[in-house]
């Protein structure tokens, strides 16, 4: 079953849609990647950053 499935950015906390099983998303809104973990073809839920180096340098330029 081909589909898409809404999840939430932990960046900038914008939904947005991820086709179903995809490992890796990019946010529409902020362009930060993240690995998924899916658990059902209707479930997902963002692990953490496709390289926690880049969210790190991404979260400092944020918070000057």
């Amino acid at each position: 079953m081909e589909g898409k499935t809404e999840v939430r950015c932990r960046s900038c906390h914008q939904r947005f849609f991820s086709e179903t099983f995809q490992e890796l998303v990019e946010c529409p809104n902020c362009h930060q990647r993240w690995k998924l973990k899916w658990f059902d073809e209707t479930t997902a839920t963002i692990l953490a950053p496709e390289s926690w180096v880049q969210f790190q340098k991404k979260m400092k330029e944020v918070q000057r």
